[in-house]
């Protein structure tokens, strides 16, 4: 997330970027000691390079969306004290963002359900009471 609102020009301190670097280390850590208990069960390779990468592409718009509403919310923070400026804009609500988000979000919902589920199998599965429960 910092590196993304880094790009999209939100200045940070030195002791922002000390702490985001700990934050990674102790990441890659975790990462490094854990991965060697990693059980993949019956999945085949395709099937684990395709949850890794629906991870990896969660986390990158995850962040994406994350400085999006940064941006959104606190406009002043992303303009790099540019002095020019005659006119600040003007801040959004945290629902306004929201409710800009949800159609996007839904749409990845539907997208990542179509490539990863059978509707086949999910329309026989349907029966009165599984109506009932949605």
């Amino acid at each position: 997330v910092a590196l993304l609102a880094r790009v999209f020009g939100r200045v940070m301190s030195r002791l922002s970027w000390l702490g985001v670097l700990v934050a990674f280390s102790g990441g890659a850590l975790i990462t490094k000691t854990e991965i060697h208990d990693l059980d993949m069960g019956d999945a085949s390779a395709a099937a684990a390079i395709a949850g890794i990468g629906f991870a990896l592409a969660s986390v990158g718009l995850r962040a994406f969306k994350i400085v999006l509403m940064d941006q959104l919310l606190a406009p002043a923070a992303y303009q790099g004290g540019s002095k020019g400026a005659t006119k600040a804009e003007e801040t959004l609500s945290p629902m306004h963002v929201y409710a800009l988000q949800a159609g996007p979000a839904a749409l990845v919902s539907v997208m990542f359900a179509l490539s990863t589920e059978s509707v086949g199998r999910a329309m026989d599965q349907l029966t009165p009471p599984v109506v009932r429960m949605i």
